[in-house]
């Protein structure tokens, strides 16, 4: 079967760093995908992970995104369109990042529709008390650390509305490891908790997860996520300045 390859070799004609090869070296991410590293094999769309650690892929053909060549959304670049039905990519591993007490998760992506933000989840698919998720709650922006299991369930919702719903714009959820941010667009977005507690906890404290999934969360059921997808990615968080700097970064790449 011919088997068609995009790789990241479109560089940043807008300064600063040259492309997303140097983003992802540069900030450290751990595990990053994109729109331009991907392999097709008929139904299959496979998301290379720069790291070379997860790969994902939709586990059926009724799952696969649908191939942009060139998005007037992101500065065309290609995209990934996830239709909030059926798409999704994914892979199976248990408790991916499962030692981590802090992080950032960092999407660049638009969503076009329904009430989920999922650029980047991570749940127990056996049931339905073990995850990290996002969503869309009346135009504004909240992730979800649950586990029975350790009693956590922490819901950190944005205070005003995000860009991300209707338009495309770079969003990031974060842990200090003592309180949770949300940064959109190159700033700190107000938010605060709606359930539990502003502690930090973070992927250490869910156990039992099984996957990693972008456009939707697989857990219990599957969720699925309407959106525009160019970037998903996982770094350390080292200090509110530094995720502010990568979404700059990308925000320039995507012509945001």
């Amino acid at each position: 079967m011919l088997i068609n390859t995009i790789s990241n070799v479109i560089q940043s004609q807008r300064g600063g760093l040259t492309g997303l090869d140097e983003i992802f070296s540069s900030y450290n991410f751990t595990n990053m995908w994109s729109s331009e590293n991907l392999d097709i094999s008929g139904t299959n769309t496979t998301l290379l992970d720069y790291a070379g650690e997860h790969d994902l892929v939709n586990p059926a053909a009724v799952a696969q995104p649908t191939l942009s060549a060139g998005s007037a959304n992101f500065n065309s670049k290609p995209s990934l369109t996830y239709d909030g039905a059926s798409d999704y990519s994914y892979k199976s591993t248990p408790n991916w990042r499962g030692s981590d007490a802090s992080g950032v998760m960092i999407g660049v992506f638009m969503v076009s529709g329904g009430a989920r933000l999922d650029f980047l989840s991570t749940a127990d698919e056996s049931g339905s008390t073990e995850y990290y998720t996002v969503i869309d709650t009346l135009g504004k922006g909240s992730f979800n650390i649950k586990s029975d299991i350790n009693s956590v369930n922490n819901i950190y919702k944005s205070t005003l509305n995000v860009n991300v719903i209707g338009n495309p714009s770079v969003l990031a959820f974060a842990s200090t490891g003592s309180n949770y941010k949300i940064f959109e667009e190159g700033a700190v977005k107000a938010g605060g908790i709606t359930t539990g507690s502003d502690n930090g906890k973070w992927l250490d404290n869910i156990d039992n997860r099984d996957n990693i999934t972008i456009g939707s969360v697989r857990v219990g059921s599957v969720l699925y996520a309407e959106m525009e997808w160019v970037m998903s990615g996982y770094m350390p968080y080292i200090s509110d300045a530094n995720v502010i700097a990568v979404q700059n970064e990308l925000k320039a790449y995507y012509g945001i």
